[in-house]
C-alpha cells in the first residue's frame, strides 16, 4: 500500500473511523449473532449450542474474523501512526540542523 505522507492523517483518520465501526460490530456479534434452541428438548439445545459455538467461538466463526479485520486495522492505524511520527522527528530534526533554511 502507497500513502502520500501528506495524506496520512487522512488515512489514519479513515482507518479509525472504520475501526470504531468494526468494534461496534464486535460489541454486537455475541448477543446479535447468538440463536436460541427452537424447542425445549436436548436436540435444540445441542443445535444451538453447537451452531453458538462454531459460529461466535471457535478460530473460523464470524465473531473471529471480524475480530481479526479489526485487529488488522489496529495495526494498519499504529503503523501509519509510526510513520507520521518518524516523518515529524526528521523533519523537527532538520530545522534544528538547518535553522537558516527558508522553507523550515
Amino acid at each position: 500500500m502507497k500513502i502520500d505522507l501528506a495524506q496520512v492523517p487522512a488515512a489514519i483518520r479513515l482507518y479509525q473511523q472504520t475501526k470504531d465501526r468494526i468494534d461496534e460490530l464486535v460489541s454486537r456479534a455475541a448477543s446479535d449473532l447468538q440463536i436460541e434452541p427452537m424447542g425445549n428438548d436436548d436436540v435444540s439445545r445441542d443445535v444451538a449450542a453447537e451452531f453458538n459455538n462454531r459460529n461466535l467461538r471457535s478460530t473460523g466463526s464470524i465473531s473471529a474474523a471480524i475480530s481479526a479485520f479489526r485487529d488488522r486495522l489496529q495495526s494498519i492505524i499504529e503503523q501509519l501512526t509510526a510513520v507520521q511520527r518518524q516523518y515529524r522527528l526528521s523533519e523537527d530534526g532538520n530545522r534544528t540542523k538547518f535553522p537558516g533554511d527558508v522553507r523550515a
